[in-house]
């Protein structure tokens, strides 16, 4: 199980992304193989706004995360108050941004591989969860 960070949704989209070659293929073996992820739900407004910023028309937009939502391995959590609690601490401990923590403490409270593209996220993340990259993750399968 996963926890994919929005920088890897948001590379899946964007076809000027650096990583795009590889998020989508990672997205579809995930889609393919029924493998269970969980996403913090704030991460449709990061990818919203990241996707935004970069010009990308706004029903386009909408239609990939009305996709994402329906996607049936993929759950999409709202945090409660002692997931909140531990991405202050993640956040204190390893002094990282707030996003960063949140996705740290849902991999940690179900016992997730963190899937992310951010480099700080992934290293300092380790201290507390497994992490990997989209392309080692891909390559395993």
């Amino acid at each position: 199980m996963y926890c994919i960070d929005a920088s890897v949704l948001i590379a899946v989209f964007d076809e000027t992304d650096t990583f795009h070659e590889t998020s989508p293929k990672l997205f579809e073996l995930i889609i393919q193989t029924d493998v269970n992820v969980i996403i913090p739900a704030f991460a449709l407004v990061e990818i919203a706004g990241a996707l935004s910023r970069k010009g990308y028309k706004i029903d386009d937009i909408t239609n990939y995360l009305n996709y994402l939502r329906i996607c049936k391995n993929i759950e999409f959590i709202l945090l409660d108050n002692d997931l909140y609690e531990s991405a202050i601490s993640i956040a204190l401990r390893l002094k990282i941004k707030g996003g960063d923590s949140i996705y740290i403490a849902i991999s940690s409270f179900f016992n997730l591989t963190l899937v992310t593209y951010d480099n700080q996220q992934r290293e300092r993340g380790k201290e507390i969860i497994n992490t990997a990259t989209p392309e080692s993750v891909y390559s395993k399968s």
